[in-house]
């Protein structure tokens, strides 16, 4: 069995490429043994930390992993219900976690200012 690896990403700022107009596009969170993992976009729909909510809400990490030549997009969610671990070319990758959590008074933060923290193993 591989090692298993845990990753925090402080400010998702450890790398990031941009597009024509300078604005981040990919941001790279993981980056192990020949493995790289991006975050293109989170979509972030959870239930706010000071509201009462029916459903606490979901969050989606669509990310980009590159490993052995191939590249492989996947969406991970924060809801316990929906899929928040796959196999992605051969490694299991798991969300562990998404911060912020959103908070009703004020806007979502830029992909940039979120923390993953994710495990590949």
């Amino acid at each position: 069995m591989k090692n298993l690896f845990l990753l925090l990403c402080a400010t998702l700022l450890f790398s990031s490429s941009c597009d024509d107009d300078n604005n981040l596009v990919d941001l790279l969170i993981y980056d192990q043994e020949g493995i790289k993992i991006f975050v293109e976009e989170i979509e972030d729909t959870r239930c706010p930390s000071d509201v009462v909510c029916i459903w606490e809400g979901d969050a989606i990490v669509t990310m980009l992993m590159l490993a052995n030549g191939q590249s492989q997009n996947f969406e991970l969610h924060t809801h316990p219900n929906d899929v928040n671990q796959m196999n992605v070319l051969g490694h299991l990758v798991t969300l562990v976690e998404l911060t912020p959590y959103p908070v009703s008074t004020e806007p979502l933060p830029e992909l940039a200012a979120y923390e993953v923290m994710i495990t590949v193993e």
